[in-house]
């Protein structure tokens, strides 16, 4: 859990939200980051009076799990043979 230990601000925080979500995703060596490697990284991208506030965010957990994100990406490009983009919505509701 990434929480906090002493009150924060909204802005603050929405500026660490986005300099971690700006690391989440970033391979090093081939390999996703480990969970407080991300944290890290993204704490130290802050400047101009935002550190203060990442200072008040901790991890509590094991800074080493990873995060389970997929290591392949899925495209549908056919349904029975037909683009998907053909076949219109392939959702219906039942009623009996």
């Amino acid at each position: 859990m990434f929480t906090t230990v002493r009150p924060v601000f909204i802005d603050g925080n929405n500026k660490l939200t986005d300099a971690v979500q700006s690391v989440i995703f970033e391979k090093v060596n081939g390999r996703y980051r480990a969970i407080g490697d991300i944290l890290k990284d993204g704490k130290n991208t802050l400047s101009g009076g935002n550190e203060d506030n990442a200072r008040r965010f901790t991890l509590l957990g094991d800074p080493a799990m990873f995060l389970a994100l997929p290591e392949y990406r899925v495209t549908t490009d056919s349904i029975n043979g037909k683009p998907p983009h053909n076949l219109g919505d392939t959702l219906e509701a039942r009623c009996w």
